[in-house]
């Protein structure tokens, strides 16, 4: 059994069915805004009662992920009067198959349900469809889909659904829609989609291409790709299409683009208003992160994630050379050479001090260069560094308690 919160979530796993009764009774769930059970067992009683409590009245997000949730639990959920303010739903990794999105596509007691999370839940394009011509779900603007049997006939019964014109935000995750699916989706009139993500779709540079090129496409404010086919031909299109104009989320991750596809997107006229970036584990090349560093176009870039893009000791000190970057706040370079010595010269750049959230996993920082860190002026703003497989994790708790930064939430664990 485990219960703990964390900055207002409450987290639940409970694979016995104790901790539910336990929370119910001392009145911890009133008033909690989000609340996440994680592999827990819910007995018919338990559910009935959680159904039931009427502290569940503020209660917005919801996550039930791999808690067995069986169609008749689901059917009871979607009847509850208690959940009038729910916004978020996850039913992910739940056996749920295509019978049940019936509940959900009827259901009446969720007015406010704005994103549905039916990652691994085994449905078919004919769920798909049920869910998207569901009169009970017309207000869902983000939808999150994971599974391997969602092919080319999915987006044919998401796009003829009646609720796909309300839809922002679309997430397709291991499904194998190939250079198809994409383009279908490109070509379809999906004006009001401001986020895509297509991760490990069999998505091919033909794809991006098409996406890119698409009229439909230009109230696109976040586009991610992840584990696929995409190459510098699909980031050229994007750094050069008009449609890609009002982009603030880029992600090509684990992508082959190169040093070439990095300095694309370094010096695109019409992505200019990226606050997001993500070009972890590709090969940007000490050529691509001078583009960066030199790059005009990303002034008011957010977030910068080059984890693992083989950047040598002396690339990571050239990062405390870059003035490109006014506006950063967070900063992943994990996977990289850094070292002791390359963190104290990071740590001597201005920028630094802006720096909220730095993610160095897998490097060769020790306790000595972390206790640097947190001793230096430019660390004050640093509210959460990952140092997951680093030799300085061990003691890191202490060597922040003893700098007068235990408020610095340290992450030991993989940061994704």
């Amino acid at each position: 059994m485990y219960v703990r919160e964390h900055t207002g979530v409450m987290y639940v796993r409970d694979g016995k069915g104790k901790a539910l009764q336990a929370l119910l009774e001392d009145g911890s769930l009133a008033g909690r805004p989000e609340v996440r059970f994680n592999q827990c067992t819910f007995g018919k009683n338990a559910w009935r009662a959680l159904l039931a409590a009427e502290q569940l009245g503020a209660l917005r997000e919801l996550e039930l992920k791999q808690c067995r949730i069986k169609p008749d639990m689901l059917e009871a959920l979607c009847t509850s009067a208690n959940l009038p303010q729910l916004e978020a739903l996850s039913l992910r990794n739940n056996n749920l198959k295509d019978a049940a999105m019936h509940h959900l596509a009827q259901q009446t007691a969720l007015p406010g349900l704005k994103k549905l999370n039916l990652v691994y839940c085994r449905i078919t394009a004919d769920g798909v469809g049920t869910v998207f011509d569901g009169p009970g779900l017309k207000g869902v603007e983000e939808w999150r889909f994971s599974d391997t049997k969602l092919r080319v006939d999915a987006v044919d019964a998401l796009l003829a659904g009646s609720a796909c014109p309300g839809t922002k935000s679309l997430q397709f995750i291991n499904c194998p829609l190939g250079e198809k699916g994409v383009m279908k989706l490109a070509s379809a009139p999906l004006d009001g989609v401001e986020s895509l993500v297509l991760y490990q779709n069999g998505v091919t540079n033909r794809a991006v291409q098409t996406l890119a090129g698409s009229k439909y496409m230009s109230q696109l404010k976040e586009l991610r790709f992840r584990y696929d086919k995409c190459s510098l031909p699909a980031l050229m299109a994007i750094a050069d299409s008009p449609y890609m104009a009002n982009l603030e989320v880029l992600q090509m991750s684990q992508c082959a683009i190169a040093e070439d596809g990095a300095q694309a997107i370094a010096f695109a006229a019409d992505v200019h208003k990226l606050r997001i970036l993500d070009l972890s584990t590709t090969w940007i090349g000490a050529r691509g992160l001078t583009a960066f560093m030199e790059s005009e176009t990303l002034q008011h870039l957010e977030e910068l994630n080059i984890g693992g893009c083989h950047l040598s000791e002396d690339d990571i000190c050239r990062i405390g050379q870059s003035t490109a970057w006014p506006s950063l706040e967070r900063l992943i370079i994990n996977n990289n050479k850094v070292t002791d010595d390359s963190l104290k010269a990071l740590l001597e750049w201005p920028q630094f001090a802006q720096l909220t959230h730095l993610n160095i996993d897998t490097s060769a920082v020790t306790a000595d260069g972390f206790t640097a860190l947190v001793n230096h002026p430019n660390a004050a703003k640093l509210q959460t560094i990952g140092l997951w497989q680093t030799p300085a994790v061990a003691d890191a708790e202490s060597i922040a308690a003893a700098a007068g930064r235990g408020d610095l939430e340290i992450i030991d664990t993989l940061w994704d």
